[in-house]
């Protein structure tokens, strides 16, 4: 019998209150820095082990570090004016107490607490198991609680990554590969084109791009680790997912948000792409040094066309939440501007565009636009990419069932927007109610006639272009064969393909040496 279980016989009435009854205390183990954020000190905070990051003020964060444990809701308030010279009302302090221990891991737990908390959120788990839905974007397959060994294992061995002439070389390292690819700039454009035509590819081919993308993931989370503990920070974890479905590994570096400055942070987002141009550099001197057809050529340009094209690229972007987001944050010092954009964005259309009841969080002028363009582009790539798996399927089926391929495409389609599908729908349906009435007063017999004889319009009219595929042999209605009554090398070529020639007019000219030879000694 586990715990839970015998303190659901044990126990079986004590709710969750009755153990809150005491004074809380502050987690020993919670570390915290003060960082400067749009011009205001910031107090960081977060439990080793959890996945969330607390922001407050110095006063609040100040009244927080009192929670002591033993100290009345009235001490702690006396204390907090006589130390800061501010005032704080003894239910202030408790709503304070109470929000932290039922939505933050920062206030200590004792055992029977920690067990109490389980069994609610075991029961909790087992409600909502079957409505469970998840988010495509991102799915954790494995974690790894012990990373922090790993990375303590590893970092001694590599730490002349973090040396200034290692930076700088690999700066000049990355220039030599930059002449490289400038040199043979027109096939590594036209191959990469090919290489994540991914319509066009096997399924030994994914395959073989799914895991050679994974591997470099793993190696990119790597350096961000490596990074995060030059920086003083504890590794919590790593782990495996699926970022969109593609192959991706994450890493816990999050101390360094506390712990390190703004360019600590920017080092340790930046460091997975720096690893990857270094093994892309070795790739491409693999690639250059060795011939066509080779095992090792072969291999050294995907991996060229993973690390210096694929990673890199797809993480240098600021729009979905990865390395160049975070870099992008923080030099705009934003460190939830997708979040903030997002939400603005979409109470700004809910109250001007659908006059529907919604607060509008306040932004400052000179944001909103951009504001209301990045959070535009994010989702639309968001979108895009969840949209990858879809399209990938109907060109793969296609080959066999061209006209039926849709079906399990539209399939895959309907299960990876399905949550999205339903918040559509609860939008909808709450558009509707607000303006049900105003729907009905537009809808008079004529507007209703007008519309239907519309649409019946725009259905039943052949006004939609409709194609037809075929594949086809283009060629030339005449051919006509040039033969030269002797040989000879030919010097000139006075038509280009498609000219218009007239009969007799010359298209080439030829040399013959023994002719030519013999034509001279027959003059003299």
């Amino acid at each position: 019998m586990n715990i839970v279980r015998a303190l659901e016989v044990a126990l079986p009435e004590m709710p969750e209150r009755i153990v809150r009854q005491t004074p809380p205390k502050l987690d020993p183990r919670v570390i915290f820095k003060e960082h400067i954020e749009n011009g205001q000190p910031t107090v960081l905070v977060k439990l080793p082990g959890s996945d969330l990051l607390f922001r407050f003020s110095p006063l609040q964060w100040r009244l927080i570090q009192m929670f002591d444990g033993r100290s009345s809701w009235a001490e702690i308030s006396a204390r907090f004016e006589q130390e800061t010279g501010t005032s704080v009302l003894e239910q202030d302090v408790s709503e304070l107490a109470s929000f932290l221990q039922s939505n933050s891991p920062l206030i200590w737990k004792s055992p029977l607490e920690r067990n109490i908390t389980l069994q609610e959120e075991l029961r909790s788990s087992r409600k909502k198991r079957r409505s469970r839905q998840l988010d495509f974007a991102e799915i954790t397959i494995k974690t790894w609680d012990d990373a922090d060994g790993y990375i303590n294992w590893l970092y001694p061995k590599v730490k002349f990554l973090f040396t200034p002439w290692f930076a700088w070389t690999s700066i000049g390292l990355f220039a030599l590969m930059g002449w490289m690819w400038a040199e043979r700039l027109g096939e590594i454009w036209s191959d990469s084109f090919a290489f994540y035509n991914f319509t066009a590819k096997s399924g030994n081919d994914l395959i073989e791009f799914w895991f050679l993308f994974g591997t470099m993931a793993a190696i990119h989370e790597t350096a961000h680790g490596l990074a995060g503990k030059h920086y003083g920070a504890t590794i919590e974890k790593m782990g495996f997912m699926l970022m969109y479905f593609a192959p991706s590994f994450f890493c816990d570096a999050t101390q360094v948000w506390i712990l390190g400055g703004r360019w600590a942070r920017i080092v340790t987002a930046f460091a997975g792409i720096w690893l990857d141009l270094v093994v892309c550099f070795v790739a491409t001197v693999l690639w250059w040094t060795t011939a066509p057809g080779m095992t090792v050529h072969d291999w050294a340009y995907k991996a060229m066309m993973v690390t210096g094209i694929g990673v890199s690229v797809l993480n240098l972007n600021p729009l979905i939440k990865l390395d160049g987001y975070l870099i992008f944050s923080e030099i705009l010092k934003e460190p939830s501007l997708k979040e903030s954009s997002t939400e603005y964005l979409s109470a700004w259309m809910r109250k001007h565009i659908f006059r529907l009841p919604a607060d509008v969080p306040y932004v400052a002028r000179r944001k909103r636009l951009f504001y209301v363009i990045y959070a535009t582009l994010s989702g639309m790539y968001s979108y895009v990419l969840l949209s990858f798996l879809m399209v990938v399927t109907y060109h793969i089926l296609r080959s066999f069932n061209p006209d039926w391929a849709f079906i399990p495409a539209a399939a895959i389609g309907a299960w990876v927007f399905r949550s999205r599908i339903k918040l559509l729908v609860k939008f909808m349906k709450m558009l509707y109610l607000d303006k049900k009435e105003r729907l009905r007063g537009w809808f008079t017999p004529v507007r209703s006639v007008a519309l239907a004889g519309a649409i019946a319009i725009a259905v039943l009219v052949p006004i939609w272009p409709d194609f037809e595929q075929g594949p086809f042999l283009l060629g030339p209605a005449r051919t006509a064969v040039l033969r030269a009554t002797v040989p000879g090398t030919v010097t000139a070529v006075s038509a280009r393909e498609g000219d218009m020639v007239m009969a007799g007019t010359p298209l080439v000219r030829i040399r013959n040496l023994s002719l030519e030879s013999r034509s001279q000694d027959a003059e003299r």
